[in-house]
């Protein structure tokens, strides 16, 4: 049947499809319940922020977690995101064991964090992986380091759960409480991610020097 035949890569297939499916239970619950409405754009939300282009980036969901914990439930709002990051987790760890023996994850293998995480994750795997998405650090060493050692996907998406739930709490919480106006929230967002970009630009003409 054409709903369900592959509408591309499969690793991509199934973040395609739950993106529908919340768009269009979001659209038909906001009928009856208009609060619902809210919150499945927020889950949508979750699921573009934390998807593959999460690294492009790097601090545009934490605003978007504060911003819906004031109009909702910080913990409502930090157990659905955890519901979403988790479920596309199992995307992106899909997408990094395909690519992780690619130049690209060779290059972000030799930066020292990366390294230490892997010395921790040979070990403690669960926890390192928990930790990693609970800390302010890039998620993606992790997926790099369970890629390598072919840790299991239920082992590290439910590691990735526990890690992120305390983590979105605390933003959620947080903004219930900080002096700061929801334009300053966006604002603050904003610039850290202009930042980031300009950092990027600036390290592409050296990279290419050096390689």
């Amino acid at each position: 049947m054409w709903l369900f035949r592959p509408v591309g890569d499969p690793r991509w297939d199934l973040l395609l499809r739950i993106s529908g499916v919340v768009a269009l239970a979001g659209i038909a619950l906001s009928a009856y319940v208009p609060a619902l409405s809210e919150l499945s754009v927020f889950l949508s939300l979750t699921l573009l922020a934390n998807g593959p282009y999460a690294a492009l980036l790097p601090v545009a969901y934490e605003p978007v977690v504060m911003l819906f914990a004031r109009l909702h439930s910080p913990l409502l709002v930090a157990a659905l995101g955890t519901l979403g990051a988790t479920v596309v987790e199992i995307v992106n760890y899909r997408l990094f064991s395909a690519a992780v023996h690619s130049d690209l994850a060779a290059r972000a293998r030799s930066c020292g964090l990366a390294r230490r995480v892997a010395q921790r994750f040979a070990t403690r795997p669960f926890a390192t992986v928990a930790l990693c998405a609970a800390a302010p650090v890039p998620f993606w060493i992790a997926r790099v380091a369970g890629a390598l050692l072919h840790y299991p996907e239920r082992r590290f998406v439910a590691a990735t759960a526990v890690g992120r739930f305390p983590r979105l709490l605390c933003y959620a919480a947080l903004a219930t409480v900080i002096p700061l106006t929801t334009g300053q929230i966006v604002a603050v967002a904003a610039a850290i991610t202009l930042a980031f970009a300009v950092w990027v630009v600036a390290r592409r003409p050296r990279a290419r020097a050096q390689g």
